[in-house]
Parts: C-alpha cells; structure tokens; sequence
C-alpha cells in the first residue's frame, strides 16, 4: 500500500512541476519570467520526476535497467543542487534589482551554480549496480545538502521580506510574505526530519523520507496559486494545463491497464514495452493538436468563474447593436462601450474616433484615463506595427508592450472604416486577469460587427442625403416652372399697368391731386416687378461665358449702400481691400448679389454695438473674400445645411439667400466655407484670378 501512495504521489508533484514549468517555457510567457523561478521549478520537475522513474524503475534488474536507474539517480543529484542554486540566485538578484525583467544577464550570477560542479563526482560514485534500496547513496549526502540548502533558504526569507514592500508588481507583497512562510516551514520540517526524528525513529525512516521529498512541492503550489488566482506576474495558465492532464492521464492509463500486461509478459520484454508506450504516447500527444484545443477549452470553462455569463452577455450586446444600425458612428461607439465595460467585468472600455487628419474627433466610454497625447502615441505604434489588434503578451514590438502595460489595457483594438479611423482599449479584468482566448475572439467579432455597423449607418445617412437632395431638387424644379408662370402671367400686365399710370400721370402733371397716388402705385408696381425678377433669376440657371469683374470693386460699391444701414445700428465696420486686386471670371450683378447677401447677414447677426469685417485678398492665384461679424455663432447642425435652399436660420427668413450665394459661387467654378464660433462667424468666398 505504501508504495503505491509513494508512486502516485511522486508522480503527482511530477505532474505539478511540469504544468507549472511548461506554464514559464510558453512562448507568451517568457518575457514575464524570470531564470531563477525557472532553474528552481526545473530543480524541482527533475528531483519529482527522477525519484518518480525510479521508483518505477525499481522493479527491473538487468544492465539496461541498471544503466537507466543510474541516469535517474544523475537527474536527482541535477535537481537537488539546481534548487538551491536556483534559490541563490533569486536571492541576488532581489537585494540588487528586485524583480524586473533584466535585459542582459549579470555575470556575477553564475556563482551561483558553482556547486553544479559536485556533479561529475557524485555521478561517479553513483556508478551502477546500484544497491537494493532506492534512495540509500543519496543518504550519505542528506546531512550536509539539507544543512547547507536551510542556510540558502534563510538568506532568501531575509530577501524575500526586505523587497516585499519595493516592487510594483501587483499582489507581490502578498506573495513574498506567503513564500517566506512557506520556506520557514520547509526548513523546520527538513531539519527536524534529518536532524531530530531519524536518529530516534529508524522504522518510520520510508514515511518520512517521503514527506521531505515532497517538501519543494509546497512553494510550487503557492507560486501556481497565485499565477492561477491572481494571474501573478502575468503568466497564463490555462491554455499549459492541458499538458499537465495528459501527463497526469499517461500515468494513470499505464498504472491500470498497462500493468497487468507486464507482469504476464518474460523480464525482459517488459522495460522495452514501457519506453515503447511512452515514446507513443508523448508522440501522439504532441502530433495532435486538436486534442490539445479541445482539452484546453473544457478546462478553460471548468476553471472559469464568469464564461457562460460573459458569453450570454456578449451575445446579448451582439443582438442589441443590431438593432441599432441606425445611429451615428458616435452615438453607436458611445452606447457599446459601457456595455462592453458591464459585460466583461473589467477595469474600464475607451473608445476614440479620429479625423483623417489624426485628430480627435469622439470620445466615449472610460476615455478621460488617457491624455490626448498618449492616445496618439498608443495609435501611432498600433499603426506602425501594422496589427489590427494585439494585447501586451502578442505585441509586435517593447515599445508597444511597455505602452500596453503602462495604460492598464489588455487588449487594444484598431479599426478603420472610409474616412473614419476608430482605436477601443479594454483594460483588466478585476483581479489583474486578461481576458481568454474565447473572449477576446469574441470581443474582435463585436468589434468588427460594430465598424460594419458604423458604416452602414454612414451609408444610411448618405441615401437619405442623396433623397433629400432629390426632394429639393423636384421642389425646385416645380419652383422654377412656377416662376415662369408667374412671369407670364404677372409680367405682361405690370408692364401695362406702368404704362397707363405713367400716361396718366403726365396728363395731369406733378400738381394734381392724385399725383401722389399715382406715383405710389408706381412705386409698387416696380417693387412687384423687381420681386418678379428674383424669382426668375433663382428658377433661371446661371450664366455660362460671363465677362470679368473686380471682386473687390464690388465690395465697395455694397458697402456704400450698407455702411449707412450699419452707422444707424451703430455697428463698427472695418475693411481690409488690397490694392490692385485681380479681376475674376464673373459678372457684376453675381457678384453684388453674393456679397450683398453676406453682408446683409453679418449685419444682423452682428446687432447694434457689433461688429464686421470686411478683408480680400490675392493668393496663389486666386482671389479670396473673407466677411466676419461678432455674433453669436451658428449651431453645428445648421451650419450642415446652410447653403440648402429654403433652410433659414432666422425666424422670418426666405432661406434663398445663402442658397443663392452658394449655387452662384459653384457656377462661377469658386468655393464657399463658413467657420463659426462663440466669438463669431466668418464666410470665406475663394474666386479664380484672370
């Protein structure tokens, strides 16, 4: 009976060390471990699994089993002095450097495993055949190696206690303190074993031999509790647990169904068979990788607190953002970040929409972590690295990863969709965990659901544009054949009723009485015949091949007509027209006309006590015309549609005005912008030089 529990339990602190130094060899795990840990977990993997083989061993007898137990006991003499070494050298590098990842490697540290060196010796005297007990040439040796290896453990609490309270890494006070109390115990339970119980205890000398040989399975147990509890010090566990269950999986399978075919089958044919079934198992195991997957999923769920919530939620948020294709891509970015956030359990979601010019154009979510200038960092190297996604174990680059870590983000998302360029950071889980394989997996799936989204939505927005250009062109082509009814029918008899009204009053000379009636009714007929000509010219389409004319002697000539309206209001004016100014491809009557209406609104917005601004200039061949007030402004959204026909933003406007000025600007091949603000608002009209 006792053997078998020593089998099982040696092979299950084999199968712990190896979960644990698989977990720090991982490819994504390398740059967050450190070689000491490493050489101590090996030390002990290699002092676990030698013992484990030979005990298996034990039952064999032969040359070659000889030979194989004699390789065995060089594994365990490798491992007993790596343990110590190992611890050394941790001890070294906490009191000169703490924990931190070191970029080259310190010399002087390879002192510490100058009692490597004991090994050609002792190896030696070991030489086969060994005797009957297993472990009897390693108790000549036990004194001395347990007596020097609790000194070692000594200078490492003193270590371990002193850098507790200096490193940054999360949980490591916790674990530092926990590790010194673990070593404690380790020594008084090895030095009372060896110095105290066996001289007075010989017969339980099998038990106890035990317990110290599974001693330095206790501090990698804490160091996988914390990894698995804590994720202490970055390291993923999860995914290398599979490979612990298969090995742990080989030896059970072996102990049942393999152990009755080798005790029916000759001596000699049953140490061959056992290194067959190994070799075929470890080659079956790391050919197929589906199993590996598959395995690692089932305990990715089994270990997982919070996965078919997540996943529930995640699906959840997948079938809301469905039912929002509707909204703006900065509507919809700011609604999917705090849900994201909610559904993921972590520290905080951001999200930014960038201008094509790079800068920022939304904000949403837990933003306000990072300053402008870290957003555009974290973007560029995104962007420079040329990934769609990555996390700080995946980075392609340091910089990148530094730049991960030091703004608390597990994972950063960088999308971009026509004109708009979008960046989603997700931070840690509580608990300093990342997120899973799956979760992350999913929240790309989200991600590039919620651009399709967005750009559906932009692609929405654009037909419905387009449609309300069309509605506005119909509704101008229906004005246009209105005013030329109106032309025909109102013209013709304006233009008699002047005719007689001014016969009339010739007839009876300026000094009848009716003179002054007459000359209002012609007064009225010529206001009515002037309206008559606007809405011709808006429904008639602009002249093509006009002659040239001088934009800023235009100017002048409204400012004389307006300068009086805007002395009466007691608004400043102010005029900057240079000199010798070129003469542009336009009529006189376009150009009058799209100042005027720029002018005439400056004054309004600008009120009584404001103020407007009158400057044109040449550059790079082209003539441009700037016309500010001190108004109050023009909201965002209508300054979209101000140059829309019927869209006015006074109560009593036409909303013709600003229309006009914009379709005689594009007839004359120009453009026209509007900038508004708090402190004002100002038309730029850019004309093309003769």
């Amino acid at each position: 009976m006792f053997d078998t529990v020593q089998l099982l339990s040696l092979g299950a602190a084999a199968v712990i060390d190896t979960v644990l130094l698989l977990v720090m060899l991982e490819q994504r795990n390398r740059q967050f471990t450190r070689v000491p840990l490493v050489v101590m977990v090996a030390g002990a993997w290699l002092w676990h699994g030698g013992l484990f083989s030979l005990l298996l061993l034990a039952e064999f007898s032969g040359w070659a089993a000889w030979e194989l137990q004699w390789a065995c006991f060089v594994v365990i003499l490798v491992g007993l002095l790596l343990m110590p070494c190992g611890m050394t050298h941790m001890t070294a590098r906490l009191l000169r450097h703490g924990a931190q990842v070191l970029p080259r490697g310190n010399p002087w540290h390879m002192l510490a495993y100058l009692p490597l060196l004991a090994i050609v010796p002792l190896a030696l005297r070991l030489s086969p055949p060994p005797p009957s007990r297993e472990l009897e040439p390693l108790l000549a040796f036990a004194l001395p190696y347990i007596f020097w290896a609790g000194l070692v453990k000594l200078a490492a609490i003193w270590a371990l206690l002193r850098s507790r309270t200096r490193l940054d890494i999360p949980n490591a006070g916790r674990f530092f303190v926990q590790m010194a109390g673990v070593l404690a115990g380790m020594i008084l339970v090895q030095w009372g074993i060896f110095f105290v119980l066996l001289p007075f205890w010989p017969a339980g000398e099998r038990y106890l031999i035990l317990v110290a040989a599974l001693s330095p399975l206790a501090p990698t147990l804490l160091l996988a509790y914390f990894v698995l509890r804590y994720n202490f010090m970055q390291l993923m566990l999860e995914r290398t647990l599979v490979y612990g269950g298969i090995v742990a999986g080989t030896v059970l399978f072996h102990q049942i169904a393999f152990q009755g075919i080798t005790t029916v089958l000759p001596e000699r044919y049953r140490l061959p068979l056992i290194v067959l079934e190994c070799i075929a198992l470890v080659s079956f195991v790391l050919v197929y990788q589906p199993l590996r997957q598959r395995i690692a999923e089932a305990l990715r769920y089994l270990l997982g607190r919070r996965v078919a919530q997540s996943r529930e939620q995640l699906r959840r948020l997948a079938t809301e953002m469905s039912a929002r294709a509707g909204l703006a891509p900065a509507e919809l970015l700011g609604w999917f970040a705090p849900r994201l956030r909610d559904a993921l359990a972590v520290d905080y979601v951001a999200g930014w929409l960038f201008h094509p010019s790079g800068d920022i154009r939304v904000r949403c979510g837990d933003a306000d972590r990072l300053s402008t200038d870290e957003v555009a960092r974290l973007r560029d190297r995104l962007r420079e690295a040329g990934v769609a996604w990555c996390n700080p174990r995946t980075a392609p680059s340091p910089a990148l990863a530094d730049a991960l870590r030091s703004s608390h983000t597990c994972l950063a998302v960088l999308k971009g969709y026509q004109d708009v360029l979008g960046m989603l950071l997700v931070g840690w889980r509580r608990g300093n965990l990342e997120l899973g394989e799956e979760t992350t997996n999913s929240v790309l799936l989200l991600v590039e659901q919620l651009a399709i989204t967005a750009e559906n939505s932009l692609l929405q927005g654009e037909r419905l544009a387009a449609e309300r250009r069309l509605l506005q062109s119909e509704k101008l082509s229906a004005l246009g054949l209105l005013a030329s009814s109106i032309a025909h029918e109102v013209k013709n008899p304006l233009s008699a009723i002047k005719t007689i009204t001014t016969v009339i009053l010739e007839e009876l000379g300026p000094e009848a009485s009716h003179a002054e009636g007459l000359n209002l009714v012609l007064g009225e007929v010529n206001r009515l015949s002037a309206s008559t000509a606007r809405i011709l010219d808006f429904a008639r389409p602009g002249a093509k091949g006009a002659d040239s004319a001088c934009v800023g002697k235009a100017i002048f000539g409204i400012l004389q007509v307006l300068g009086h309206l805007a002395r009466q209001q007691g608004i400043r004016m102010e005029t900057h027209l240079e000199d010798n100014l070129p003469t542009v491809h336009a009529d006189e009557t376009s150009l009058r006309e799209i100042f005027f209406n720029l002018l005439s609104n400056s004054l309004e917005a600008a009120g009584p006590g404001g103020s407007v601004h009158v400057a044109c200039r040449r550059e790079n061949g082209c003539v441009i015309a700037e016309v500010r007030d001190s108004g109050p402004g023009i909201p965002a959204k209508q300054r979209e549609r101000l140059f829309e026909p019927f869209h006015s933003t006074k109560p009593d406007g036409t909303g013709l005005g600003l229309y006009l000025v914009g379709r005689h600007v594009r007839e004359l091949g120009g453009e026209v912008r509007c900038v508004s603000g708090a402190d004002g608002t100002t038309f730029f009209v850019k004309l093309r030089a003769l």
